[in-house]
């Protein structure tokens, strides 16, 4: 899901050589893969904020927690909410509603599921047609995802 969020927010014109997107992995040949294709992709734990500083990240807009595992997700939540400016939007990707009460008491700002995700994949093919998703809601995800550009 981290790739695919990535590719959304370079598309909808933010740039990834300005700072505008940084993507961090654990994934050796995930960073090598984007670094070849041009993406700003940083080796290391995201979640630690030595490593966003290491890599230029002081005061990010935004975050985005999109790990595997939800332990793991819920644990990055924590330590970004402790350790980021005040403000700062923590968005993180559950597996299902059962963890988002527990995401947003841990700090994070907004959390999509992967109901979410899944409809949202689906609607793609009418995106084409429309340019513009719409979840009849008018919640912070409906922001972040609606800028996505299908050019």
């Amino acid at each position: 899901m981290g790739r695919a969020v990535y590719r959304m927010l370079v598309q909808s014109g933010v740039s990834a050589y300005s700072g505008g997107v940084v993507a961090f992995s654990l994934d050796a040949s995930r960073v090598a893969a984007g670094t070849l294709s041009g993406d700003s992709v940083v080796f290391g734990d995201g979640a630690r904020t030595d490593i966003f500083r290491t890599a230029g990240v002081t005061a990010p807009r935004a975050v985005v927690i999109a790990y595997a595992f939800e332990a793991r997700r819920l644990d990055a939540t924590q330590r970004l909410r402790g350790a980021l400016p005040p403000g700062t939007p923590i968005l993180v990707r559950a597996g299902d509603d059962r963890f988002q009460k527990e995401l947003v008491e841990a700090g994070a700002t907004d959390v999509v599921t992967e109901t979410t995700e899944t409809v949202l994949r689906f609607g793609g093919a009418k995106m084409d047609e429309s340019r513009a998703v719409s979840l009849g809601s008018a919640g912070s995800s409906t922001a972040l995802w609606g800028r996505y550009s299908s050019n």
